[in-house]
Order: C-alpha cells, then structure tokens, then sequence
C-alpha cells in the first residue's frame, strides 16, 4: 500500500504512521527524483555547462606593459584568446606624421579569424607585438617603443 498522503510538488509518498511502506514505494519515489532533479540539472537550456561558466567568469583579460623599444615582444596570456586589443595610453590610436609622410599606428586590433603579421599576431595563448625601426610603405608601428605605456584587452 502506497502513502496515504503525497508531497505537493513531486507527489512523493508521505506517510502516516498506520501505512506500512513497500519497497515500490521507494523505488517509485527515487525514480521520481531523478527525473525531475537529475533532468532539471542536465538541462543546458536552463543551465551553464562547466566550459561556458568558465567562459563567462573570465571573458576579457586585461593588462599593461612598458615598452621596451625591441622589434618584437611577446605575451604569454592565460588563455587563448578570439580577439585582442593592443594600444599606448596616452596617445591616439594612430597618427599622421607630416614631417616623415606616414602614420604612426599606437594601436591594433588582433584577430584568431584575420592575422596579419604587420604589426603583431596571435597564435593560441600567445601575442606578438611588433615596433618599427623606420617607416616602411607609409607606415610605422608603435606596439612597443620604448619606455610607452601600453594596455592589453584580450577576450575568450
């Protein structure tokens, strides 16, 4: 005999003391409990499987560097990142320099999806941030002169 009285929610057995309990009615309870609690926790339309939580919590990553005026300069971030930002604070994005007839680039967009290797490039975890020498085809790149400040936005 099952419960004379049942839960409210998931109709489980709730027994007075003159029912005398079976095994079935244990059986049926905890088949009840699984599915509901077992397919409300498996349910990635409610909820956040462990890869995107991560994601989530740690979507951008942000930091700053000196420049140190060498060629090249590489970064090991904590992620692999899709996208990046790299510019010198305190300055413009890019400029023209009238007395030398180029622009001077401060900053740059990374991208996983379009690399160019110009100024700088992201592979995995790792950024390359390139400073010019000389204007080369009416352009100088200014990732990493030295002593500039520079900040590093990079997103999952």
């Amino acid at each position: 005999m099952s419960s004379t009285n049942k839960t409210t929610n998931l109709k489980l057995n709730s027994w007075i003391s003159s029912d005398k309990p079976k095994r079935v009615d244990f059986v049926e309870d905890n088949t009840i409990i699984d599915e509901k609690l077992g397919g409300h926790i498996l349910n990635t339309n409610i909820h956040l499987t462990t890869q995107e939580r991560e994601k989530l919590n740690s979507m951008v990553y942000a930091t700053s560097y000196s420049g140190t005026g060498t060629q090249s300069r590489s970064f090991s971030l904590s992620f692999a990142p899709s996208f990046v930002i790299v510019f010198k604070r305190f300055d413009s994005f890019n400029s023209y320099v009238s007395s030398g007839s180029y622009t001077k680039i401060n900053g740059a967009f990374f991208s996983t999806k379009e690399t160019t290797d110009d100024c700088g490039s992201i592979s995995g975890s790792s950024l390359t941030v390139k400073q010019s020498t000389s204007a080369s085809d009416g352009v100088f790149y200014n990732l990493n002169e030295q002593y500039g400040q520079y900040v590093i936005v990079a997103f999952r």
